[in-house]
């Protein structure tokens, strides 16, 4: 991370990190490089891709999937705090449910302010609602949760 931030002038820094193995501290060690780093090399605005079930979010994630995504949860609310705390002006927009855009659908994904909102989001709207995001006033300092309401939950009837 320190490399690649004093390689050159970031104004932003899209944290979209994700990893499938099951080591999940990668996501709070990655994390804190980043906020440490970001602040050093004075970047104006950290975007950060996290998951609903951080933090107070838990509260909305289904009881019965949350003991085996704890660990998981656990270093993504290091990640978000680390950045939180780091003073560097952030985004965080965690998502439950991410899918592709069907061919015929319309992208309604939208931010919903706060640790309530649970529900599915498709990629394009995900990246839509991120480069919105890009030095807006609007979203700086703020946690949101992205859902897009045209798309059910899977295994919930429409």
């Amino acid at each position: 991370m320190r490399r690649a931030l004093e390689s050159r002038r970031f104004d932003v820094v899209v944290n979209a990190l994700g990893r499938s193995e099951s080591d999940v501290s990668f996501y709070a060690t990655s994390g804190q490089y980043i906020a440490r780093w970001a602040r050093a090399t004075q970047v104006q605005q950290v975007i950060l891709h996290s998951s609903v079930g951080v933090g107070r979010s838990a509260a909305v994630y289904p009881a019965e999937r949350l003991g085996a995504m704890r660990a998981l949860f656990a270093a993504k609310g290091v990640a978000e705090q680390s950045l939180i705390d780091s003073g560097v002006p952030y985004t965080i927009i965690r998502n439950a449910v991410l899918r592709d855009l069907a061919p015929d659908a319309r992208d309604g994904a939208e931010l919903v302010p706060g640790d309530t909102a649970f529900g599915v989001v498709t990629r394009r709207g995900l990246a839509r609602l991120t480069r919105e995001c890009l030095r807006s006033t609007a979203c700086e300092n703020q946690v949101f949760h992205a859902i897009d309401k045209g798309y059910a939950l899977p295994g919930a009837a429409r």
